[in-house]
């Protein structure tokens, strides 16, 4: 995958290699870019991504594809002129099992975000700080 594409569906050869079929559209729901990093829900087979388009606005989209393909409504998020937001995120790695070829990482703990003026000049502005559980 790509920040600035659609996403490609590959497949395995019967030799273990991996083959690039082409661009994926979810047969035609997804028309602009998907960003690199989509999170798979593993209880429901639920895929969660953001798009976004430097051209139109709203910039920013979330959406999520079902287990069985259907892509959901865009959600446009307004990007704001003013403040930074600052993601942190606990990623969990498990080493015994990435050597053994398990997949990573393994899932995030906590994440928190923080809102922050662009023009910070001290880290007491910051205005928002969320914490949730994933």
């Amino acid at each position: 995958m790509s920040e600035d594409d659609l996403p490609y569906h590959v497949r395995v050869t019967a030799h273990g290699d991996l083959e690039t079929v082409g661009r994926y559209d979810f047969g035609g729901q997804l028309d602009t870019a998907m960003i690199a990093h989509p999170k798979l829900d593993p209880a429901t087979g639920e895929l969660f991504a953001l798009s976004y388009n430097v051209v139109s606005k709203t910039f920013l989209k979330y959406f999520y594809i079902t287990a069985d393909g259907c892509k959901s409504p865009d959600v446009e998020i307004p990007v704001t002129e003013n403040h930074a937001i600052i993601p942190d995120q606990q990623i969990v790695f498990k080493l015994q099992e990435m050597v053994l070829g398990g997949w990573l990482p393994r899932g995030v703990r906590q994440e928190r975000l923080g809102v922050l003026p662009k023009r910070a000049t001290d880290v007491l502005q910051c205005v928002v700080r969320a914490r949730f559980q994933l």
